[in-house]
């Protein structure tokens, strides 16, 4: 059953069980077999059910035994911020608050205890306040327990200037840092300056063909052109890779024997160099793919910068790189995003302030290879916005 608490609708669920059986084993069993958001925040074991006269589940009266037992919950004194000494103890305490359990110790996981991505964010903020630190909601899902949040905030550079391990790391000078185009990128552009493409393109990497966007952009490519595609995917390794590939584009009605001949996957992963890939590996492949169509990327609105920096930063720079290297090959960079930035131009909203409507469809315009410096450095900083910006909860894999 739900029940309403500060504000929010709680799952909760009353079950008879065998003696012995403890609300923590309950809970640990549902968490085993239902996904996260499905998990009750409250459980509770009791003797029997209520039942009414015909035998059936009297639910007026097991709602007034849960309402009882969370009132019951809730009474017990629990030390507030000045009666906390510790900085752990301060966010466990936070933490206990926001989801409505006085017992959370310093020791527990605030998601395993029912945590949300909406407590999540409620929680970061409160906890700012608690213990005076610099911190992002990556932080939270990162270190769980208010034992490790407190410790990771304790280690030096947590409070400004943490990019990769601490919290708080100034997000604007690390944006500034990305967008300033890596000295081998400039050599590589330089290079391929001049360089004419092949035309049209025989074989071209995609990545994020596993996302609603990629799987429709691979099978338009493949059906519509003479073009085979390479598919950059996540996977344990090549066969889980088209396994992958080959199941998201059957679950949209995209995946034929027409298809399946003209799609090749490749596991691998944007946020590592050459995707992860030896070294001959990304030599051959550099220089047999004639185009790139960069779609893959992480899109939270949740996340900050540095939760989308691997992905979305190194990644689109390892993307460059690989344009640039071997055979240069003109580089489409894709983001849902700029749908949205087009959109707000269109309708004179806040998002689109300083933007200008494009004379011409995004669909209609002819996009050029990635030849020089400053075009390259435009992609970068283009990857920092996103980075920063996210996009709609998701993610276009890679």
């Amino acid at each position: 059953m739900t029940v309403r608490r500060a504000g929010r609708n709680r799952l909760v669920v009353a079950a008879a069980a065998e003696p012995g059986t403890t609300p923590a084993a309950l809970r640990a069993h549902l968490a085993s077999v239902l996904p996260r958001i499905q998990v009750p925040r409250h459980c509770f074991v009791l003797q029997s059910l209520p039942l009414t006269d015909n035998g059936k589940v009297d639910l007026r009266a097991l709602r007034a035994i849960v309402e009882d037992k969370l009132e019951s919950e809730a009474r017990p004194a629990v030390r507030g911020p000045a009666g906390a000494r510790t900085p752990a103890q301060r966010i466990a305490h936070v933490m206990g608050s926001v989801l409505g359990l006085p017992d959370f110790r310093t020791g527990d996981d605030f998601l395993a205890r029912g945590g949300d991505s909406l407590s999540a964010m409620s929680a970061t903020l409160r906890i700012r306040e608690a213990v005076g630190a610099s911190l992002s909601l990556s932080d939270l899902y990162e270190h769980r327990t208010p034992e490790r949040l407190a410790a990771a905030l304790g280690r030096p550079g947590a409070h400004g200037g943490g990019e990769h391990g601490a919290p708080g790391g100034d997000e604007a000078l690390s944006m500034e840092r990305d967008a300033r185009l890596p000295a081998d990128l400039t050599r590589l552009a330089r290079r391929a300056a001049g360089a004419a493409p092949a035309v049209p393109p025989r074989t071209v990497l995609v990545t994020g063909a596993t996302g609603f966007v990629g799987a429709r952009t691979v099978h338009r490519l493949v059906t519509s052109t003479g073009a085979r595609a390479v598919c950059l995917v996540r996977a344990r390794d090549d066969a889980h890779a088209r396994e992958r590939l080959a199941r998201t584009l059957r679950s949209q009605g995209l995946w034929d024997a027409d298809v399946a001949a003209r799609v090749e996957a490749r596991r691998g992963d944007l946020e590592r160099p050459r995707f992860g890939w030896p070294r001959p590996e990304w030599e051959s492949l550099t220089t047999g793919c004639d185009a790139v169509l960069h779609i893959g990327g992480l899109v939270n609105f949740l996340l900050d910068y540095r939760s989308h920096r691997p992905a979305n930063v190194s990644g689109t720079a390892e993307v460059l790189r690989f344009a640039l290297s071997g055979r240069p090959k003109p580089l489409h960079h894709i983001s849902t995003l700029g749908v949205l930035d087009r959109h707000a131009a269109k309708r004179g909203g806040a998002g689109g302030r300083g933007l200008r409507p494009p004379r011409r469809g995004p669909a209609r315009q002819r996009l050029q290879p990635v030849q020089v410096g400053g075009r390259a450095h435009g992609a970068r900083g283009a990857a920092a916005g996103r980075a920063g910006g996210g996009a709609p909860a998701g993610r276009g894999d890679a």
